[in-house]
């Protein structure tokens, strides 16, 4: 959230200066945390909403998608033994065949949502569970990015105008003068500048599934663990 609402940051520093000063910090940092309140918020429901979007544009959800007999993103020997511990620990629960797959494949994406969802209870602990829930949240930082994407950049290019406006208004950038220095605003805006560079280059669609994926690969293979630990009973 401190990534995406950067811009606000920038333009605050130089717009209200004695906020920042003491005895101005406090209420500075008071606003700011209301600032990272807010946008917690929003970034947790855009990234909630983007994803919809996200899992129809990858074919489904990546952990229900990996137990499907057509997809290969897990070796055919290693999901065998995933299903079928899956369907002797999850009550009633009757995965379906390649054939019933391919017949139906919206009815075999419901067995195989039950299952990870079943996965999901049982995988809760972060103690017991710390590689799965850290892929979680590198998952959950990196697809509430993109979901804040837009804002992002609407914001990085607002201010840099600002900002940009600011100094030319103030001193037309002291063209003409032979001592001119770089103002701190010129700097900001480099620093706006780069910051949309990087959102435009590097959060994307295809940033956020190499961790989707990593993740459901790594609850599915909570079946091993929790085989081994003997911590589910079996139906």
């Amino acid at each position: 959230m401190i990534l995406s609402g950067l811009p606000l940051l920038v333009v605050g520093v130089f717009l209200f200066p004695d906020l920042w000063d003491a005895p101005g910090w406090p209420m500075g940092g008071l606003l700011g945390g209301a600032l990272l309140v807010l946008l917690a918020q929003l970034g947790r429901d855009r990234g909630k909403a983007i994803e919809v979007e996200l899992y129809e544009a990858w074919g489904g959800k990546p952990s229900v998608a990996m137990l499907r007999h057509r997809d290969s993103r897990i070796d055919r020997h290693t999901k065998e033994r995933w299903r079928k511990w899956l369907e002797s620990r999850v009550p009633g629960l009757v995965l379906a065949t390649a054939v019933e797959e391919a017949r139906c494949p919206a009815q075999a994406d419901e067995g195989y949502g039950s299952a990870t969802m079943w996965l999901l209870a049982q995988t809760r602990d972060p103690v017991q569970f710390r590689l799965l829930h850290a892929e979680n949240l590198s998952y959950g930082f990196r697809r509430n990015m993109l979901g804040l994407r837009p804002y992002a950049v609407v914001l990085d290019v607002t201010c840099v105008v600002v900002l940009l406006a600011w100094l030319w208004f103030e001193s037309g950038f002291a063209l003409d003068s032979d001592s001119w220095a770089p103002d701190a605003k010129l700097w900001g805006c480099l620093a706006l500048t780069l910051h949309l560079v990087v959102i435009l280059c590097v959060v994307r669609s295809g940033w956020v599934r190499t961790l989707a994926d990593e993740y459901g690969r790594r609850l599915l293979a909570c079946c091993d663990k929790l085989a081994s630990d003997g911590s589910s009973t079996s139906r």
